[in-house]
């Protein structure tokens, strides 16, 4: 969340805000599971090295027939390994899908109720919901079938260690008892490793989809120069000079060789059609957009050479859509200026 904060608004603005809320509410916790499985399984094999360590020490020969069952069971729980990878990023992409979708009809849900497409909505949402379910079920009855194998296999091993060691080595029973308590001791952690392996597989694409946000974010970080010049007031007039600016996915310019002066304490007026680029303006005054040709100057000083946040903290805006944060109206009001006082907020109020 704070690296798409920090992010600069041109670059954030091609993002899908539903992918973007997706991965921080679904794929973090997932990605968060896998690492906890991932520390889990590293200290279960230390633990397993140890319990070998003594083994090897007490009879290196039933120890390789041991090993030897062991790169059985890792054969035979290889295929399950690889399918609870893909199931796992089938479940990321359906996640992603299912939720992008719910996000998009609710915020249309005044359209879709008054044009009664109730039904459409609540369809598309059931079949991706039905795939989700049907992905879970799978990856459930593939950790099962591995939990079977893991819980059958060690006794396989353990009849087989007994057999081979007692009829075919001759080795005494009672190094085969301690050997076979070391081997009851082992059994359990490996089903858990196996288990703990299982989650990390199935879960482990979300580390590398929060990664990949991340990454995202991060080659974006917006340059906010806090060792720029402090902006204050305007002295004398704002500037923009031969302004143009073209969206990535655009085939022409949004504005082009646009040069405007805003004189100090006088109202000026941008009027122009839908898409005459208006708002693309206003983008690049606050500095959320920088132009591609000319330049932004206040009081002769470009504004690439100011503390962005400064200047931006001395502006007002009004947006085309009003955003009101699931609070009180006094939070509403003090949540850009913590600092106001109630008649600070009485002011504001009364202007209004």
């Amino acid at each position: 969340f704070n690296t798409v904060l920090r992010a600069d608004w041109s670059r954030l603005s091609q993002l899908s805000h539903g992918k973007i809320v997706n991965q921080m509410t679904t794929e973090c916790p997932r990605a968060g599971s896998a690492l906890g499985a991932e520390l889990m399984a590293a200290a279960t094999s230390i633990q397993l090295a140890i319990y070998v360590v003594f083994s090897m020490m007490i009879s290196w020969r039933l120890m390789l027939i041991a090993a030897g069952f062991g790169v059985f069971m890792m054969i035979a729980v290889r295929p399950f390994s690889h399918r609870s990878k893909d199931l796992g990023g089938q479940t990321n992409e359906a996640n992603r899908e299912l939720n992008s979708l719910a996000i998009e009809f609710l915020r249309s849900l005044k359209l879709l109720k008054a044009t009664a497409s109730e039904g459409l909505a609540e369809g598309s949402v059931s079949e991706k919901n039905e795939n989700l379910f049907f992905l879970g079920y799978m990856a459930e009855l593939n950790k099962n079938k591995v939990n079977f194998l893991i819980q059958a296999l060690p006794v396989l091993l353990l009849t087989g260690v007994i057999g081979v060691s007692h009829q075919m080595m001759e080795i005494p029973a009672s190094l085969i008892l301690v050997f076979l308590l070391f081997m009851v001791r082992i059994a359990p952690r490996v089903a858990q490793l196996q288990h703990l392996l299982q989650v990390y597989y199935l879960r482990s694409p979300a580390i590398a989809v929060v990664d990949g946000l991340i990454e995202e974010t991060d080659a974006a970080m917006e340059k906010l120069n806090p060792a720029g010049k402090t902006f204050e007031r305007i002295g004398d007039a704002i500037v923009l000079g031969q302004v143009g600016y073209t969206y990535s996915d655009a085939k022409g310019p949004a504005v082009n060789d646009v040069s405007i002066t805003i004189p100090r304490n006088q109202m000026v007026a941008l009027v122009g059609g839908s898409g005459a680029g208006k708002s693309t303006l206003m983008d690049i005054l606050l500095g959320l957009r920088k132009p591609d040709t000319g330049k932004v100057a206040i009081d002769g000083t470009g504004l690439g050479k100011f503390d962005i946040v400064s200047w931006r903290k001395r502006i007002g805006i009004v947006p085309q859509d009003s955003t009101v944060f699931n609070a009180s109206l006094d939070d509403n009001l003090r949540f850009f200026n913590p600092e106001a006082t109630d008649e600070d907020i009485a002011d504001a109020l009364t202007i209004a």
